[in-house]
């Protein structure tokens, strides 16, 4: 009987002393963070490039409107929401005419230009893209 109340503690401590498979534990509970990170870093650089993209299409509108190929505000404004609607549904742009300088800003919610969605946990961020253009006409 002694011998066996002997041995089981043995056995706890020998279990209790073995590091095998500790690795395994680490990496368990390391992964899941580092997978988080990866996937805010891809998150961030896409509404980078979304935003990037965006001001080149403002651009090109403002362009368009002060060589007179657009005609009108509104239509400055209709050709930045259907180039970027696409890539942003909820997509708004204003444009403005003041003292001869054309300035147009696009406005779309931050969390549709990402694919995980990890940056959702900043709610309702925007990404504001404006450009200003000299009228030539």
């Amino acid at each position: 009987m002694n011998i066996q109340k002997y041995s089981s503690i043995f056995n706890v401590l020998v279990f209790w002393k073995d590091e095998r498979g500790t690795a395994t534990v680490e990496f368990v509970i390391c992964v899941p963070v580092f997978v988080m990170l990866l996937g805010l870093v891809v998150d961030t650089s896409l509404v980078f490039a979304g935003e990037a993209q965006a001001l080149r299409v403002v651009q090109d509108a403002n362009r368009s409107f002060s060589i007179g190929r657009i005609k009108t505000i509104s239509e400055t404004q209709t050709m930045i929401v259907d180039s970027l609607k696409s890539m942003s549904p909820g997509v708004t742009a204003v444009t403005v005419v003041n003292g001869g300088v054309i300035t147009s800003t696009a406005t779309m919610p931050a969390q549709e230009l990402s694919s995980f969605g990890i940056l959702n946990v900043f709610g309702s961020t925007k990404v504001k893209v404006t450009a200003q253009h000299m009228s030539e006409i």
